[in-house]
């Protein structure tokens, strides 16, 4: 999992420099002391990122991981971020027999050394029918900026037709952000400790 690090200062980024925690000044900058939002709201955003992908494994056909490379809208301030999440069966086939662990996450340094994973979800499949769940992920901005690799994981065994359909949003609500917000998101577990 990833722990969302609290921010409620200037020093940590409310930006308009009074050390509150809020996200308005004395003033919108202008110098009229109106008390008005310093933020710059983004445009309404949805983000598909896995559409339908088949996560199966079939011996040298591993797809157990699947990489896909989206872009996050790098400026612009949002009320509320959610991530939808829907598992189904694939066309032609149906869903995995059993539950299975799985998780899906951002990849920094996608195929380096220095690969790391934060995940923004993790989850057990049911047992051969469809989910989904929305997930709040306003917290985890600083992480939604620009171009990403996202990996979706599922410790499936079977091959097609069989396997799990993944497929995720993300939606980007404008709008004054939370003083509640990440400053910086760190690791503190992931699967090879």
């Amino acid at each position: 999992g990833t722990e969302a690090a609290g921010a409620d200062s200037a020093e940590s980024g409310d930006g308009d420099g009074d050390g509150d925690g809020d996200a308005t000044d004395a003033g919108d900058g202008d110098g009229d002391g109106d008390g008005s939002p310093t933020y710059q709201p983004g445009e309404d955003t949805v983000v598909s990122a896995f559409v339908g992908t088949h996560v199966y494994f079939l011996g040298d056909d591993n797809q157990r991981s699947v990489d896909v490379e989206v872009e996050f809208p790098e400026s612009g301030e949002y009320e509320e971020i959610i991530f939808d999440l829907e598992l189904s069966c694939p066309d032609g086939g149906g869903c995995d027999w059993w539950d299975r662990k799985g998780w899906v996450g951002i990849v920094e340094n996608a195929g380096t050394e220095d690969e790391k994973i934060l995940e923004l979800t993790r989850f057990m499949t049911p047992y051969r029918l469809g989910w989904q769940e929305d997930i709040g992920v306003t917290r985890l901005r600083p992480l939604l900026r620009g171009k990403k690799t996202l990996r979706v994981f599922i410790d499936t065994w079977v091959g097609p037709p069989t396997g799990w359909a993944v497929s995720t949003t993300f939606v980007f609500y404008p709008g004054a952000p939370s003083d509640d917000f990440a400053a910086e998101v760190i690791p503190l577990w992931n699967n090879n400790a």
